[in-house]
């Protein structure tokens, strides 16, 4: 759990140094996707990250070594933009 909500914070900081989207510490998981969905560019991996986080922060879900692999490979395709 710990390293996929380390995948969302560092997500969340390359938008903010990228100026895509300014790091809000009130700003919920669903302000978020809600404005990356207003963008041209496709938003799935950052769907994922930030579905993620909400449920392994807020919800009841446990991380498992293949959320873990999908968190990463997300992190992963976001970067490579």
């Amino acid at each position: 759990a710990d390293a996929c909500k380390a995948l969302y914070r560092g997500t969340l900081q390359q938008l903010h140094d990228n100026q895509r989207l300014r790091h809000d510490t009130s700003r919920t998981d669903g302000e978020y996707l809600k404005t990356l969905a207003g963008e041209s560019t496709p938003h799935r991996p950052y769907q994922l990250l930030i579905g993620t986080h909400e449920r392994l922060t807020f919800g009841r879900a446990i991380a498992s070594s293949e959320t873990f692999q999908r968190c990463r490979r997300a992190y992963e395709e976001i970067t490579k933009k």
